[in-house]
């Protein structure tokens, strides 16, 4: 699997990002999770996904998957399906609004490490707009808009959710396209549920860098975890996760377009995140 390099890390080490199981916000915060492998007869998924942070409102994340591909007729993909999103995250939060962007750079491992052919395509900010007004059981309601493409295409969807008091010691957000359940039973531990989209699109190169295509994946999914805190500044999680309605699209060696559906498939992830 793709080692982030030290220059990556140093980057991550810049990051910010909100505190996890309804814990106050730490002043550093670096957190990796890791997905059991995903194979099907068709091909295969691997991922990793890096956060980390120096606060709330700015910080830093690395997701990177493997997909590996089949051939069409014996012709073969046109990238290496080793893919990285990987850009800072600035957080704006006021008395009614809230904000999000995140530039991120979405290309093949061979874009990153040669550093050719780099524009501004490459680049997919994700953005999200939030109003929060008053709602009934002591909540609030959020509408709004986020563009960015985790439906497998990079497009802009309403967002609108009723959501609890985010310290009770039950978190309930309820809504589209995110769904989040989060059970705090005790101070060291709490139950999370996720629903949601969490595919992805990067702009990718053949060995060559002679051709420039698209790869895209779509999948939305479910996940049930549990997080343990045995210190202020350790943190534990393990997940299962279903994902369903899922669709590869890639370009092969001659140009031509062409998609899988792979399976629906239940995968667990681990975490672990530290605080300083």
């Amino acid at each position: 699997m793709h080692q982030i390099s030290p220059k990556g890390l140093l980057l991550l080490l810049l990051s910010a990002l909100p505190a996890v199981g309804g814990q106050p916000a730490p002043r550093g915060f670096i957190q990796i999770e890791e997905w059991t492998p995903d194979t099907f007869e068709q091909g295969e998924l691997r991922r990793r996904r890096v956060e980390a942070g120096a606060g709330t409102r700015w910080g830093y994340r690395h997701d990177y998957r493997a997909f590996t591909m089949p051939e069409d007729n014996g012709r073969s993909p046109a990238t290496n399906g080793h893919v990285h999103a990987t850009g800072p995250v600035f957080r704006w939060q006021g008395e009614q609004y809230q904000g999000e962007l995140a530039p991120a750079l979405a290309v093949s491992s061979n874009v990153l490490r040669d550093q050719r052919g780099l524009d501004l395509r490459d680049i997919q900010p994700a953005v999200q707009l939030l109003r929060t007004d008053p709602a009934l059981l002591e909540g609030e309601w959020l509408w709004g808009v986020r563009a960015d493409s985790r439906t497998g295409t990079y497009t802009l969807l309403p967002v609108i959710a009723w959501r609890s008091d985010p310290q009770a010691v039950t978190a309930l957000t309820l809504g589209f396209p995110d769904s989040t359940l989060i059970w705090n039973p005790h101070s060291a531990w709490a139950l999370r549920i996720d629903l949601g989209p969490d595919g992805g699109s990067w702009r990718v190169r053949d060995r060559e860098f002679d051709r420039t295509s698209r790869l895209q994946a779509r999948r939305w999914r479910g996940a049930l975890g549990i997080e343990w805190l045995p210190s202020p500044h350790l943190s534990l999680q393990a997940s299962v996760e279903h994902a369903v309605t899922r669709r590869w699209r890639y370009t092969l060696e001659d140009g031509t377009r062409t998609e899988i559906t792979p399976p629906n498939t239940t995968a667990a992830v681990l975490g672990i995140a530290l605080r300083f």
